[in-house]
């Protein structure tokens, strides 16, 4: 098999330093920057510079649109305040609010958890930060993370996302014409073959999305005169088989990933051999993607930990010094090498969520160890073979472990 580089993308937010972000999400972690302001530019030059050392190529960075959301929770609970889109002429820019900007009638109470409403709202901070990002000088290309159930009328963990109800569909338009005036086009933001990189957030819950999507994206097109490249976030624990593909390939999703498979239902499996088990339910949805000319994007991740946010009861992933990480990696090798595309891609969860314990960005615990971990494991893929004992020994002939095989095994190799 050719040589083939990995492209490796990091999740990105850049909400720290915005309102009582560090204050309202406790972490286990402490990062070597302290608590910083995203916005900081001295802030930003640092982590290009860490990520550029890691050797991520891009960072997906979290976004939820210019403010203008969804005028009901959840179907059934008013939005407290009023957001209208604004048109002028053939642009979209930022909404205007009344009330403060568009508020959940009720916050989060989950074991002393709430949403602070500045993240959704239209004071344009977030998008302050992204472009600081995008226009630093030789810095790593952006593309978005794009937080479709928040903005959309259903919250974190709230269930389905009708895209098709109430004003969604011209919630949406709005958001990705927006995107496509004000970010598409930076030389910055990040392309696959000059078509702009955007992520569907928990896209596996979308229901209704087929018309709503098309009839954004072919705006989109028209007006950047070429299509993005969509992931969508749609692998999740034996839901392969269950979910709409030809829909999928319908609206045109490029590719699919899982933004992780962390689940406090199933302790079982969110012990040393997480990502053994997340192989295999990567290897279930690469058949699945590639009857439909899918290519599919995994993740790794060096450990979970929310406890502190949403409390001490659920299942964390111990970093155990760094072997998680380097077993997510293990676990993920063959799969990588025996992709379905032109280009193994790969993403890392995360580089800077501190409130999930997932971040390989520098903390006072583990310095700058992940960082470097992250390069060494990025350079030692091999394309052209592979060491005895990393996978399974059942393979086809171009060297790919087959379902049989992986299912025998009970983690994967130190």
């Amino acid at each position: 098999m050719a040589h083939l580089p990995l492209l490796l993308g990091a999740y990105y937010y850049t909400w720290y330093g915005i309102g009582e972000q560090w204050s309202l999400y406790p972490r286990p972690w402490q990062p070597v920057l302290g608590e910083y302001k995203s916005i900081d530019q001295s802030v930003i030059r640092k982590h290009h510079d860490w990520g550029k050392q890691a050797g991520i190529d891009f960072f997906a960075v979290s976004w939820g649109g210019d403010g203008t959301r969804s005028a009901m929770h959840k179907k059934d609970q008013p939005v407290v305040g009023h957001c209208k889109i604004i048109k002028d002429g053939n642009t979209h820019t930022k909404p205007v609010c009344d009330d403060g900007g568009p508020k959940h009638s009720q916050v989060y109470s989950i074991e002393g958890w709430r949403e602070p409403a500045q993240w959704w709202g239209s004071s344009g901070d977030i998008d302050a930060v992204i472009q600081a990002n995008l226009d630093l000088e030789d810095g790593i290309p952006l593309a978005l993370q794009y937080e479709v159930r928040d903005v959309l009328g259903v919250g974190e963990g709230q269930g389905r996302v009708d895209l098709s109800y109430g004003n969604n569909p011209e919630i949406l338009m709005h958001h990705l014409m927006y995107a496509a005036e004000t970010l598409f086009t930076h030389p910055h933001y990040y392309k696959i073959d000059g078509r702009p990189v955007v992520f569907l957030y928990t896209m596996r819950d979308f229901d209704n999305f087929v018309a709503p999507l098309s009839a954004a994206l072919q705006a989109v097109e028209k007006r950047l005169g070429t299509k993005l490249f969509l992931i969508g976030d749609v692998v999740w624990w034996g839901a392969h088989r269950g979910l709409p593909w030809a829909d999928f390939q319908r609206v045109g999703i490029d590719a699919v990933t899982g933004y992780n498979l962390y689940d406090s239902g199933q302790p079982e499996k969110m012990g040393v051999d997480h990502f053994f088990h997340a192989a295999t339910t990567y290897l279930a949805f690469e058949e699945m993607a590639t009857r439909h000319g899918i290519q599919m994007m995994p993740h790794v991740s060096p450990g979970y930990d929310d406890r502190k946010m949403r409390g001490g009861s659920r299942p964390a992933m111990d970093r155990q010094e760094g072997a998680t990480y380097v077993k997510a990696w293990a676990a993920l090798r063959w799969f990588l090498r025996c992709h379905n595309g032109s280009r193994p891609m790969l993403m890392v969860n995360s580089f800077n969520e501190w409130h999930e314990g997932t971040q390989i960005e520098p903390s006072v615990e583990f310095n700058d160890s992940f960082i470097h971990w992250t390069r060494e494991l990025k350079d030692s893929i091999s394309w052209s073979g592979a060491g005895e004992g990393d996978v399974p020994r059942d393979v086809d002939s171009q060297g790919c472990p087959s379902m049989e095989s992986f299912s025998r095994y009970a983690c994967p190799p130190p």
